[in-house]
């Protein structure tokens, strides 16, 4: 069965949850984070990630979280889209809230990286997801009505949403 969307839209796909499933501990690095930048525990990651993009720490944001998803990164497979996309040698582009590293060592694992077009991540941009600067980064100048974006979470259908973009729910 195809889970490609049959149509010349160009592919734009989230990452974590699309792509593979990158088993991380977001408890563990909202509390590494929250100490690190001096931050209430309870603070979602996309908060830290704003507080330390306007303060000049982020290092220490991008740190802290490569150290879990490089740990992840060793047991993430391969989703049936991307065994799909493999097959078809269909492009794609990435917008995701991960690091740009991660997705590059996850493309390389899998020899995914003639078919990746383009990587926007989390330390690509100043706002992550929903807001739709990721997807933007990709659209250019290009009619955004020409490209679809596939996610897993709420987040990637607001972005997808704001940024004009169509959007297909997919989730490994």
């Amino acid at each position: 069965m195809a889970i490609i969307p049959a149509n010349s839209k160009r592919l734009i796909l989230d990452f974590d949850g699309v792509m593979t499933h990158l088993n991380v501990d977001w408890d563990a690095v909202r509390s590494q984070l929250a100490v690190a930048l001096k931050q209430p525990d309870n603070t979602p990651v996309s908060a830290e990630h704003q507080y330390a993009q306007n303060t000049n720490h982020t290092s220490i944001y991008n740190d802290t979280v490569k150290r879990f998803e490089t740990k992840a990164l060793a047991a993430a497979t391969i989703s049936p889209l991307l065994k799909e996309i493999v097959s078809t040698r269909t492009n794609f582009s990435v917008v995701s809230n991960s690091l740009h590293s991660t997705i590059v060592s996850y493309n390389q694992m899998h020899q995914l990286t003639a078919l990746c077009l383009q990587i926007v991540a989390a330390d690509d941009v100043t706002n992550l997801k929903p807001d739709p600067e990721g997807l933007l980064k990709i659209v250019g100048t290009s009619d955004p009505g020409n490209f679809i974006y596939m996610g897993d979470q709420p987040n990637d259908e607001l972005a997808a949403n704001q940024a004009k973009i169509s959007f297909m729910h997919y989730e490994f």
